[in-house]
């Protein structure tokens, strides 16, 4: 397994993986080392969790930005005020920044989670960012009675192998999935099909990735 996750950062042309360590424990992947963008601690997590068999990850990479990618935090704050503001995505004056030796904070409410997804995706390309905090909420208008009919419906149409294993709850705008998938892939589509139904504001996953049978042949 320690194998698999190696040879799948080093195939994302994104990462140095010579700066990544891997370590395996039960199915739990440990990475250590350096990277050298906020970005690439997210690809790197994507990277590992997209092999089977992994049960979980820690994600312990430290960012050492190049000498050329410093930014003083007032720059990084005008940039990403800007970015946010030039973005389709993110509605206007929705997000504000906070800025404190290179991690970046968003706060303020948005009325879908793209928007939400959106803002943190643009914040992790800039220059000099050394992490990311996300606090922006979800406030969504239209609020539906059938909310657990609709998230469940979603969850069958976006064509989830395991979709009967789960189950959903809801109470409120507040949805939470319960039960077992395939893939750590099929547990982000699950919750990515949540959040699209309108009027879920926050969405609790606990769904656990199931690691295929194995079957030996005497």
């Amino acid at each position: 397994l320690r194998r698999q996750v190696e040879d799948q950062l080093a195939l994302d042309p994104r990462l140095e993986a010579a700066g990544i360590g891997v370590a395996v424990h039960q199915g739990i992947v440990t990475l250590t080392g350096h990277v050298g963008s906020a970005a690439q601690v997210r690809v790197a997590s994507d990277a590992a969790l997209r092999v089977k068999g992994v049960r979980g990850l820690a994600n312990e990479l430290d960012v050492v930005l190049p000498g050329d990618h410093v930014r003083d935090d007032e720059e990084i704050a005008l940039a990403s005020a800007n970015v946010l503001s030039w973005s389709t995505q993110v509605p206007p004056g929705s997000v504000k920044v906070r800025v404190v030796h290179g991690a970046v904070t968003l706060e303020g409410e948005v009325r879908w989670h793209y928007q939400r997804a959106a803002a943190e995706r643009l914040i992790r390309e800039l220059i000099g960012v050394r992490q990311v905090v996300n606090r922006i909420e979800v406030k969504s208008e239209g609020q539906s009675e059938s909310l657990k009919a609709k998230v469940e419906a979603a969850l069958r149409q976006c064509g989830i192998s395991g979709s009967a294993r789960i189950r959903v709850e809801t109470r409120a705008d507040h949805v939470t999935l319960w039960g077992t998938v395939d893939s750590w892939a099929e547990r982000d589509e699950a919750e990515r099909a949540a959040w699209c139904v309108r009027g879920v504001c926050h969405v609790d996953n606990h769904l656990s990735p199931v690691a295929p049978a194995v079957t030996t042949i005497r």
